[in-house]
């Protein structure tokens, strides 16, 4: 009697490790970027086309507009999505059940490179040959991210590089010529302000996520108090000389500029708050403010072109 029972517990259990193994390959292959972070990546984008579509001088439908901006949008994500792919090889759970074995880690490779060379032939059919080698440093900079996540400084700068690369196709899909522009650059540093100021401000607020991720946490001590109202300031300086430069409406210093400082001082107060701290979704809170508020100037960038005459609906 002991044998049949002993039988069919071994048959369970292989059912079971059959069942994980099936799960996890199923959540490799369907392994999907996080849409809010893919939003960071994308407002940049929206700025600069804004930009472009002003410096023309010549107004654009806005379905026009909205085919740039989505295709942009669909690009991004695909590269992210690669990323995603890459850090889930390379910086995979601890704790993954089952164990990863070296045929799984093959899978998760072959799972990388469909996924950068999808990413290739969407560039290549949605924009063009040409926009191949302009999206090259965003590929290069959010492969090589996975690798230096752990190092805080390169982890930042190479961060802020990949995020900030995505001007130039942007730039280029939108009509804009490739010539030294200072507003260009100040939209480009803005946004690596930006970025590493979110970054600064995610791991001082959420230590659960650093000690899981492994990563240096950054106490929300005076040193973090004083380098976020550094970025802050860096960012509202940025954005304050490109509004001035492009002239920018009041309008657009108020529901632009002046909201961004607003929200800057209050994400940094926060960090006063001991319960808030404590709390265990401050970190992700923390990063969809900023979404939000990312997404806020594009909606002003976006009024400012239409109010210009330059947006045609």
């Amino acid at each position: 009697m002991g044998r049949p029972s002993s039988s069919l517990a071994q048959s369970g259990l292989h059912d079971s490790r059959n069942t994980s193994h099936v799960r996890s390959v199923l959540s490799d292959i369907f392994l999907l970027p996080n849409p809010a972070l893919v939003f960071i990546v994308w407002c940049p984008t929206v700025w600069t086309t804004c930009l472009a579509c002003h410096a023309s001088g010549k107004p654009i439908q806005a379905v026009d507009i909205s085919i740039l901006l989505l295709k942009d949008f669909v690009i991004v994500a695909s590269i992210y999505s690669s990323y995603c792919a890459l850090n889930n090889l390379i910086n995979g759970s601890p704790d993954e059940d089952p164990p990863r074995t070296p045929w799984r880690t093959g899978f998760l490779f072959l799972v990388y490179l469909c996924r950068i060379l999808g990413s290739f032939v969407g560039i290549y059919y949605l924009q063009g040959q040409g926009f191949l080698r302009l999206w090259l440093p965003c590929c290069i900079e959010s492969s090589i991210y996975p690798l230096v996540k752990r190092i805080k400084a390169l982890r930042q700068l190479v961060l802020a590089a990949s995020v900030g690369s995505v001007l130039l196709p942007a730039w280029i899909s939108s009509g804009g010529k490739l010539e030294w522009r200072e507003d260009i650059i100040l939209i480009g540093l803005f946004t690596m302000f930006w970025i590493i100021y979110i970054d600064i401000l995610h791991k001082a607020m959420d230590s659960t996520h650093s000690a899981l991720a492994s990563t240096h946490y950054l106490s929300p001590s005076p040193t973090t108090h004083l380098t976020l109202t550094l970025l802050s300031l860096l960012q509202l300086t940025t954005l304050s000389i490109y509004s001035y430069q492009t002239n920018k409406s009041p309008h657009f210093w108020i529901l632009g500029v002046g909201v961004w400082i607003v929200n800057n001082v209050w994400h940094i107060s926060d960090l006063r708050n001991v319960d808030w701290l404590w709390n265990e979704m401050s970190g992700r809170v923390a990063v969809q403010r900023n979404i939000w508020l990312g997404l806020w100037l594009c909606g002003a960038e976006m009024c400012e072109l239409w109010v210009g005459g330059g947006l045609v609906f």
